[in-house]
């Protein structure tokens, strides 16, 4: 059985570099607008491949689910949206993930992330890349950069060539939004047609 074990947050919403180990049963506690909906709306976009079709991203704190209410979008997230017109951040490179590990031990580790970037002067985010990783957990330190003594921001084109050439076919990009049938939320990640997945593409289960 893989088992959730890490999430991984880079310009999501309040979170600017984030990294999140999980084990066993966890539940995410606090006051309104602390972050609970932040990363739980994270794990349902990478999940989802950020899929408009599927997701159902969470109110903002303290609305109900009135049509007319605000709503929370990835844009927003990404650029940390904290009112009408009001963001952290004018424009961000956004690198979300969440890893899972075989508690027997048996299968590699695997991660499934989203490569994001969102502008404010843009109506929405723009899809990088959607991607699994076979074998490696990643952290934000896969995503960050030491440039003249300074930590930035690896650009995706960075970050994708270096996991091509530390995981090899483990190191798949995904060209179109995962399916997902009723019942449970069954993702099931595409590969392009010109490339070989070492194994059978991998697919991950949640039930609702």
């Amino acid at each position: 059985m893989m088992e959730l074990v890490h999430l991984t947050l880079v310009n999501w919403h309040s979170f600017t570099v984030e990294d999140i180990p999980v084990s066993g049963h966890v539940g995410f506690l606090g006051e309104n607008a602390s972050g609970k909906s932040t990363i739980l709306d994270m794990i349902q976009v990478v999940l989802t491949g950020a899929s408009g079709r599927y997701m159902n991203l969470n109110p903002v704190a303290g609305e109900n689910r009135r049509r007319s209410g605000p709503r929370r979008t990835v844009q927003g997230y990404c650029l940390g949206a904290r009112g009408e017109g009001d963001f952290r951040r004018e424009a961000c490179l956004t690198y979300v993930t969440i890893s899972f590990r075989d508690v027997d031990g048996v299968k590699p580790d695997l991660t499934v992330g989203l490569a994001m970037e969102a502008r404010k002067t843009q109506p929405a985010e723009t899809i990088l890349g959607r991607f699994v990783v076979r074998g490696k957990i990643l952290k934000t330190t896969d995503f960050l950069r030491e440039r003249e003594g300074r930590q930035e921001f690896a650009q995706w084109e960075e970050v994708r060539q270096a996991l091509e050439r530390e995981c090899g076919s483990g190191f798949v990009t995904i060209a179109t939004a995962p399916r997902i049938t009723s019942g449970n939320i069954c993702v099931t990640w595409f590969h392009d047609d010109r490339r070989q997945l070492p194994e059978t593409p991998p697919r991950l289960q949640k039930r609702l």
